[in-house]
């Protein structure tokens, strides 16, 4: 079934590009934070408090919005967490205090963070493959990469144009076109379409196998010590690695040399 084949590499391409968005988020906070802490001096640590915000809900949300996923379309849950995440930039570029800008990574971007992040596109894509779904969920996920390169330069190039509040502006402007076309081309299932995962002429046994399967309670999987080990490993790589790139622009001084007495 060629037609199953290209609509399901459609889909990797599909959450490539979302999570090159949701990706950035990150990315760009080191270049965000400096005009923020021109603007309203909080502490460094109050500063970098809007990824930890951001993280902490998102962590939260995940397990919820989780089960929202399995209940309604994807496409249009994709489509809200795009117009969350522009229109937390958006909010964020009028906001007058820095606890306005906590509240908006805690009430839009931690939320969009979800729905057009990691845990949205492993659920399409693990609809979409089953013997290919690790190579197709790499594929994906080697977006947030791509626009952690791709973004920090848009950005910087808008933040040396225009002031910092119309700089955002214009960013929640690239955001909507970049991420709500991407979200309606979201096919949730291929059953949808009359098709089967992996472009196969019969259902892969592997998905059969885990059609049949009954589902894993969340209570299963919190009290298995697997999951928190996995969990806590991945947690400090990811932690420490967002605190050193979201602290990277905040972090550069640059000094003038002295004058030369006479």
């Amino acid at each position: 079934m060629a037609a199953s084949f290209g609509l399901g590499w459609r889909q990797v391409a599909v959450g490539f590009m979302l999570l090159a968005a949701t990706g950035m988020v990150a990315a760009t906070y080191s270049i965000v934070a400096v005009p923020l802490a021109r603007e309203f001096r909080p502490s460094r640590t109050v500063l970098m408090l809007a990824m930890t915000v951001m993280s902490g809900t998102s962590a939260v949300l995940a397990p919820l919005l989780g089960m929202v996923m399995d209940r309604f379309p994807l496409r249009r849950l994709m489509v809200a967490g795009g117009v969350l995440l522009a229109s937390g930039y958006l909010a964020i570029s009028l906001a007058t205090s820095f606890m306005h800008v906590l509240v908006v990574f805690a009430v839009l971007i931690a939320p969009a963070n979800v729905l057009t992040g990691p845990v949205a596109i492993t659920v399409l894509l693990s609809r979409w493959f089953a013997q290919k779904r690790g190579r197709a969920v790499g594929i994906a996920i080697a977006g947030i990469s791509a626009g952690g390169f791709v973004f920090p330069l848009v950005l910087s190039g808008l933040m040396a144009a225009f002031e910092w509040r119309v700089a955002l502006r214009a960013l929640a402007v690239v955001l909507l076109l970049w991420m709500i076309p991407m979200a309606l081309l979201v096919v949730d299932r291929p059953s949808d379409r009359g098709l089967n995962p992996d472009g196969a002429q019969e259902p892969p046994p592997q998905a059969r196998e885990e059609l049949a399967r009954a589902p894993i309670s969340a209570r299963a999987i919190l009290t298995d010590p697997a999951f928190w080990m996995i969990a806590l490993t991945v947690s400090i790589v990811t932690a420490g690695m967002k605190g050193m790139v979201t602290n990277l622009a905040p972090s550069t001084r640059v000094r003038r040399p002295r004058r030369q007495r006479r």
